[in-house]
Parts: C-alpha cells; sequence; structure tokens
C-alpha cells in the first residue's frame, strides 16, 4: 500500500454514536483515571521502510525508525518473542530512544506454545523479568488468543 498515493479529502470519519455498553465501560475507566481515558495506539513494528516520506522523514535512516514511530504512537504491539528474547542491552537501547512514556508491548503467547524463543523457559513473566524487560517502558503483555 502506498500511503502517500491516496485521495481521502471525499473520505467521511464520523464515528457512529457510542453504544449503551461502550458507554458504561467508558464511563468506569474515566472514573478510574481521575476522569482522562489514556488510550494507547500503535502499530506491529517501527521498521517499515515503506513508510519513509510519509510517516518517517524521506531521508530516516533506520536505526532513527523508533525515536519517529514514538512520537506520533505511544505504544507498539510486536511478536518477536517467538522469534527471539531481546536481551536487557537492547531494551535499554530501545528505551533511549523512544519518545517519554512509550509503552512497549510484547506478545506473551509464544511462552505458551511448545516452540519458539520461549520454549521451556518459564511464564512469559518470568522471562521478561529474568531478560530485563519488567518496569519502564514495560508495564503489560499482551496474549494473543489464536
Amino acid at each position: 500500500m502506498n500511503l502517500g498515493s491516496c485521495d481521502i479529502s471525499a473520505v467521511d470519519f464520523t464515528l457512529p454514536p457510542d453504544s449503551e455498553r461502550t458507554l458504561r465501560v467508558l464511563s468506569r475507566a474515566a472514573q478510574n483515571a481521575q476522569g482522562q481515558l489514556k488510550v494507547f495506539i500503535g502499530a506491529t513494528g517501527w521498521g517499515n521502510n515503506e513508510w519513509l516520506g510519509t510517516w518517517y522523514p524521506a531521508r530516516t535512516k533506520p536505526i532513527d525508525f523508533l525515536e519517529h514511530y514514538s512520537r506520533q504512537f505511544n505504544t507498539i504491539e510486536f511478536n518477536m518473542t517467538h522469534y527471539r528474547i531481546p536481551d536487557a542491552e537492547m531494551v535499554d537501547r530501545w528505551r533511549m530512544r523512544a519518545a517519554e512514556g512509550f509503552l512497549f508491548l510484547p506478545e506473551a503467547a509464544a511462552a505458551d506454545q511448545p516452540s519458539g524463543a520461549l520454549a521451556g523457559r518459564g511464564t512469559h513473566v518470568a522471562v521478561c523479568r529474568s531478560d530485563g524487560w519488567i518496569g519502564k517502558p514495560l508495564r503489560a503483555l499482551f496474549h494473543s488468543a489464536s
């Protein structure tokens, strides 16, 4: 998909009214957060060369992708943990490049599977703690239902 060539000038971005159920959930969440609901929006990775010239400045180097990504989004979901467990040094480099308050959200499903980088290493929380993930900026894990 070439995002830079799409004409969206005629698109109606009006959202439909919220359902009663949605209003109930949002009202409880807002009360729990002193009247403010924090929403996290992100993609599944920051290393997309296709974003050069659209999301990232045209001549952005790959090493700077995360810095630009974290200025536009406040979280990232990724399934890297199924293939490789990033070491503490890698996580620290990410922390240094990301904007303040940025949330890394790794997939934890691999810990429950018999294969992959987490196989035989215990629960995903134990692995993340031992590998330097727990703490800022990691405050959550997402667990894939698939």
